[in-house]
């Protein structure tokens, strides 16, 4: 990027026609800086705390409230077990969607095959 910026900034046009094209040129270059930016942000940036907290809370919730009616031992345990279940999948599917890039169950193989597509592109 700093060395399209230098070859942008060396160019001086005279004409009126190629200062038109190099002003376009250079507002695409900035674009070109503020996604990438705001890229590299979300990359850093994962599933906010509050969802966590709020996840895990409805997690422990809807649980205690399972264990809070009155029915048979058997049909109590299936039901937690399968609720529980369901909210560890749940959980530990966002928690790999938080972090794409530590190669999870999600993998990062997509992310690669972009970035080395768009480096040889280059």
């Amino acid at each position: 990027m700093a060395a399209i910026q230098r070859d942008l900034e060396a160019v001086h046009p005279t004409e009126k026609a190629d200062q038109i094209a190099y002003a376009e040129a250079f507002g695409q270059f900035e674009k070109l800086v503020e996604l990438r930016a705001n890229r590299l942000t979300d990359i850093s940036s994962g599933v906010p705390a509050l969802l966590w907290w709020v996840l895990w809370s409805g997690a422990f919730l809807s649980i205690g409230l399972i264990w809070m009616l009155d029915m048979e031992a058997h049909i109590h345990g299936i039901l937690t077990a399968v609720l529980s279940l369901f909210l560890g999948m749940l959980i530990f599917v966002i928690a790999d969607i938080d972090e794409p890039f530590r190669s999870g169950i999600a993998g990062s193989e997509p992310y690669v095959l972009v970035y080395h597509t768009q480096m040889n592109a280059q």
